[in-house]
């Protein structure tokens, strides 16, 4: 019986310590590449290194305290309200660019008559990769009436930028545990997971090119940290 009870008791420890993953949506798994970062601490922080490796793509020089007045233009965003500025370098396969992201708040409220109001407030996160002259960009928005979505912009081309908020292996925290992305039709494009250690998915059929730069602001987003409430 004592036997029995430890076999149980293992068994819960093994469950305990499975890592918890975003599920991967059936459209996005079909006929792309998926890459897992590798060598990346469970810590984050000033005082972290914070390097990672992602295929064949280093992620180094992560900066939690980066000013980032040059890319507030860049994303659109209100030098007044943003906050939370971190940038990263990655290199490798032919490519090295510099990646920064910040995030936005804003707070409105709406009247309801006879002096009565509600507000809504909402959030951004945007990313920029490369020179200013020809940046990539994504930018994802939520409120307290939407969930995460935006646009991912690189070169001429644009696409839909939807959170995903299921995993496996955990209870949702109202948090998104990734990101996929699609093009205007409705094709799926990819997606990238944001729980660590984290991976990302590309279409079989998009070049080396274009996936180097739709990584450098993948990788913006894996390294976002969620604002503690408590």
């Amino acid at each position: 019986m004592r036997r029995f009870a430890n076999l149980i008791l293992l068994a819960a420890g093994l469950s305990g310590c499975a890592t918890a993953q975003m599920t991967v949506p059936p459209e996005v798994a079909k006929d792309t590449d998926v890459i897992a970062a590798t060598d990346r601490s469970s810590a984050t922080g000033l005082f972290v290194d914070e390097s990672f490796k992602l295929g064949k793509l280093s992620i180094d020089e992560v900066d939690r305290d980066w000013d980032s007045t040059s890319s507030v233009g860049v994303l659109a965003f209100s030098g007044e309200r943003t906050s939370g500025g971190y940038s990263y370098v990655v290199k490798g396969d032919g490519v090295q660019l510099k990646g920064g992201c910040m995030t936005e708040g804003s707070a409105k409220s709406f009247s309801m008559g006879s002096g009565m109001s509600i507000g809504k407030e909402s959030a951004k996160l945007g990313c920029t990769c490369g020179d200013e002259g020809t940046p990539i960009t994504v930018v994802v928005e939520a409120s307290t009436t939407k969930k995460y979505e935006g646009e991912l912009a690189v070169a001429d081309k644009r696409y839909k930028v939807t959170a995903i908020y299921e995993s496996d292996g955990m209870l949702s925290n109202g948090q998104p545990t990734g990101y996929r992305l699609d093009t205007g039709e409705g094709h799926a494009r990819g997606a990238v997971e944001v729980l660590k250690p984290g991976r990302v998915w590309f279409p079989k059929n998009m070049d080396d090119a274009e996936r180097n730069q739709i990584a450098c602001l993948y990788i913006g987003l894996m390294l976002y940290m969620p604002p503690d409430d408590h």
